[in-house]
């Protein structure tokens, strides 16, 4: 009879999978075209949307397995996850990302997607009242908006399960806000990371739940590997050294259409015979598997004697100054040198912070902070306060944006 039991609970649970997928791959193709349309009027290297279109049907199968794959893999936090749930979704559904995470596999799962493809910040707390979405995927600044809302003052937020920050990576200060943020406001989980990429249908690792730790973007997702390689070659470097992320997974693109010698520098088949997707990221991996993302290789400041400075490090220090609300670090000409780049620091203030605050004093404290926690090379040349940092239109910040900002009076 044990056996019996054992092998009705197998078939219940692989009906129910197979149903799950089933459903997924027939409405994935008429999403598709419904997302498609919402981004119809915005542009993709210089080309509309609509020259992609035939393309994205052509591909569909592909992408049928990619993001059923996902969906798969976020199956597997059962804990997290039931059906009948509703996740908000403040990504433009038209990139992979606010698909794949935040349309296709909410769908997929069983839950209720409320889709806003054009956010307004100022209007997030209004809507998290409104729809009490148990998940959301957004980007760092969501939450970090969402933190600072006054409408959520004093609300129980109970109702919230899990609230995902992907697209780019967060500093150690700006965690703890968010996470103090959540705690106070009755929420049992801290803020969900992840890491991925277009090219492997978004996500790759994920840190949800009780399986995370500060600072970190999480362990790789199930089936999928992460690697870090020294950059441009196929050396695997050790545990806690800096290197370039790599990742392999069934959710991996076939290829650039129309695009091979750039399919070929980002898919390489290493000597082993395995196809990795190299990201373009800067990062590490711990003893316990977990991913540390430093940001893009492109983000990398390097300085005329060669050293290498990666904003994350100066940010998770500048962060954790307590009238601090956000802050980004960017490279700057180096006056002293005809090459090279040195750091340099943008700042927005508190809201509480802003009448009170002398910013010579907050100046002071910052740089004492970075003399006591950071190497001289890693030191700021300068810093900047902004009333708001300048945003993409996806919500990221403009790092582009913030480098124009910079004026040789500065610093």
């Amino acid at each position: 009879m044990g056996i019996i039991t054992i092998l009705w609970e197998k078939w219940v649970e692989f009906r129910r999978d197979f149903y799950k997928i089933t459903l997924a791959a027939m409405i994935a193709p008429l999403m598709y075209l419904i997302v498609f349309g919402m981004g119809i009027q915005t542009t993709s290297h210089g080309q509309p949307y609509l020259n992609f279109l035939i393309p994205g049907v052509v591909s569909l199968t592909t992408m049928n397995g990619s993001f059923n794959a996902i969906a798969q893999q976020f199956a597997a936090w059962h804990a997290l996850f039931r059906k009948g749930q509703t996740l908000m979704n403040v990504m433009p559904p038209f990139i992979a990302y606010g698909y794949a995470c935040g349309v296709h596999m909410p769908l997929a799962l069983g839950l209720k997607v409320v889709i806003i493809p054009n956010l307004d910040p100022a209007k997030l707390g209004s809507l998290l009242l409104k729809h009490k979405p148990e998940h959301m995927f957004g980007v760092p600044s969501h939450y970090q908006q969402m933190a600072a809302d006054p409408k959520l003052k004093n609300k129980d937020l109970s109702f919230i399960r899990n609230y995902a920050a992907g697209g780019d990576s967060i500093s150690i200060g700006a965690e703890k806000a968010v996470n103090d943020f959540l705690a106070a406001h009755n929420v049992e989980y801290p803020l969900a990371k992840g890491y991925g990429m277009t090219e492997v249908s978004s996500a790759a690792t994920i840190a949800a739940g009780t399986i995370t730790k500060p600072g970190s973007v999480g362990i790789p997702m199930v089936n999928t590997l992460v690697s870090v390689f020294e950059p441009g070659t196929t050396k695997e470097l050790p545990i806690g050294e800096r290197g370039e992320l790599c990742i392999c997974s069934p959710s991996m693109m076939k290829g650039y259409y129309g695009k091979p010698e750039e399919t070929a520098n980002i898919l390489r088949t290493h000597e082993d015979g395995t196809v990795w997707a190299h990201t373009g990221d800067v990062g590490y991996m711990d003893a316990d598997g977990f991913v540390y993302l430093d940001g893009r290789i492109k983000r990398l400041i390097i300085r005329h004697d060669g050293f290498k400075v990666f904003p994350s490090m100066i940010e998770n220090v500048i962060s954790q100054h307590p009238a601090v609300h956000q802050c980004s670090v960017v490279g700057c000409i180096d006056k002293d040198h005809v090459q090279g780049r040195l750091p340099f620091v943008f700042v927005v203030l508190k809201p509480e912070a802003v009448a009170s605050a002398k910013k010579r004093q907050i100046i002071k404290e910052l740089r004492h902070m970075c003399t006591e926690e950071l190497p001289e090379y890693v030191q700021p040349v300068g810093y900047k306060f902004l009333d708001a940092m300048p945003m993409t239109p996806v919500g990221k910040f403009d790092y582009r944006k913030l480098e124009t900002e910079i004026t040789s009076r500065d610093y």
